[in-house]
Parts: structure tokens; sequence; C-alpha cells
């Protein structure tokens, strides 16, 4: 597909995931799993866990993975080591997601945290996690990422990384290579925020 784009000469900006050639407007996923860990380590939390979906694209290093990184590397620098028991990456379909989801939740000691890829992962695991009966976030903290409308309605913490802001990018990104045909091509960064709410706080704060 990116052959017959760069071929056919069309104005295409990527967003989040950055293809080589291409505009691209970006989030810097490892500063993001950095920018959780900094979060969660500063609220209390000592056993860490993720959850992430594996990426179907070939040409970039997955989202999930490059978060992932920047989450463990933190945790890293503070002296610890995230469990390989609590990792689960896998594929994003609504069975495959519940069955890792709850295979994950059998352990007999759970992480106090949880930081998903994603915030609709993110929203799975809470519902599942309180159908079994843990106290979100009490028993396990919960974070998400994208910051999506879902996550102010169920009251998830999220790293937000202003998705409105990245279609006004993207379409200044193609005028500006429909004015100018070969101009280089440029990268834009999505600025990147913790917005905490109900799903990392406990009553008492």
């Amino acid at each position: 597909v990116l052959t017959v784009l760069r071929s056919a000469k069309f104005p295409v900006c990527f967003v989040e995931e950055a293809a080589s050639g291409f505009d691209n407007v970006i989030v810097k996923n490892l500063e993001g799993g950095q920018k959780a860990a900094e979060y969660l380590y500063g609220i209390g939390c000592r056993r860490p866990g993720f959850i992430g979906e594996k990426s179907s694209l070939s040409y970039a290093v997955s989202a999930t993975e490059e978060r992932f990184r920047g989450y463990e590397f933190y945790f890293a620098n503070q002296g610890i080591v995230i469990q390989d028991k609590h990792v689960w990456i896998g594929d994003f379909t609504e069975k495959k997601l519940d069955e890792g989801i709850r295979d994950f939740l059998k352990q007999a000691e759970l992480p106090d945290c949880v930081f998903c890829s994603s915030d609709l992962i993110a929203a799975r695991f809470i519902a599942l996690a309180r159908e079994k009966g843990l106290g979100i976030p009490s028993e396990v903290k919960v974070l998400g990422f994208d910051n999506i409308d879902i996550a102010q309605y169920i009251g998830l913490s999220s790293v937000s990384q202003n998705l409105d802001d990245s279609g006004k990018m993207a379409a200044e990104l193609i005028l500006a290579k429909i004015k100018s045909e070969n101009r280089t091509v440029a990268n834009m960064v999505l600025p990147l925020d913790i917005i905490e709410r109900e799903s990392t706080k406990t009553a008492a704060e």
C-alpha cells in the first residue's frame, strides 16, 4: 500500500503510526509510557502491570510496544522490574481480549496498577475486574491511553494525546503538500498530558 501511495504521489498524512517518506502527526509513545509510569509511581504504585494489543501494521514499531518500553524503562530506573506474569499483549478482538484479561485476573498476586495501551482496553479491564469483585482503584489502579470520550464517562484516568488537534495538524500538512509538492516531509508532535480521574484516585484524595 505504501509503495502505491508513494508512486501515485497523493498528499498523504499518517496520524499516530509514522510512515517513512510521508508527513506524519506523531504521538511520542515512548514518552507516553514513561509519563504513565512516572504518574503511577508518584501515587505509590510499586507492583506495575501492563495490558495492550498487538499491532497489525508491518511498517512501524507498534504504539503498544513503544508505550510498554517507556513504561518498563521508567520503573526499571526506580529499581522495579515488571514481572512477566503482569504483562499481557494480545489480539484486540472482544473474545481474545476478554479471555486474556480473565486469565490475567486469575493470578494470586495482582499488580497494584495496570497501564493499558488504550482507553478501550482499560474500560474492558475495569468492567471485568469489577465483575470479579476487585476494587478500582482501591485494589488495582487503572490508567488508559488516548483520553477518548468513554474515559470521562467511566471515570478513567488516561494519558491524553490531544487527538482533537491531530485532524487539524494533518489537514495543515496535507494543504502544505498540495501547495508545494516538492517540499520535504514533515513530522508534527502531539502533546501528552495525564488526565486524572476516579480509576486512580482513592476516596481520601
